[in-house]
C-alpha cells in the first residue's frame, strides 16, 4: 500500500514537472517569434504596426496557459498540505 502511494506522488510531481516544462517552453517560444515579428515589422514597414496582432492573440493564449499552470500548481500544493495533515493526525492517534 506505501509503495501504491509513492508511486501515485511521484508521478504526481512528474507531471507537475511537465506542466511547468510546457509553460516556460511555451513563453519562451512566444518571446523569440515575437521579438522577430517585431523586428521584421519594424524594419520593413514602419507605417503600420501589425505585430501587435499576433502579440495580443498569442498573448492571451499564454495568459489562459499560464492560469491553467497555476491553478494545477496550486491544487497540487493543496493536496499535499492535506495529505501531510492526514499523515501527522495518524500518527499522532497511534
Amino acid at each position: 500500500m506505501n509503495e501504491n502511494k509513492e508511486h501515485k506522488m511521484k508521478e504526481e510531481i512528474r507531471l507537475r514537472f511537465l506542466e511547468k516544462y510546457k509553460f516556460y517552453s511555451h513563453l519562451i517560444i512566444y518571446i523569440l517569434v515575437n521579438t522577430l515579428l517585431i523586428i521584421i515589422n519594424l524594419t520593413t514597414n514602419s507605417e503600420s504596426y501589425w505585430f501587435i496582432f499576433p502579440l495580443s492573440g498569442w498573448g492571451i493564449g499564454l495568459f489562459i496557459h499560464y492560469i491553467k499552470y497555476y491553478s494545477i500548481a496550486s491544487n497540487f500544493l493543496h493536496n499535499k498540505i492535506q495529505q501531510e495533515f492526514a499523515r501527522r493526525n495518524k500518527t499522532k492517534k497511534k
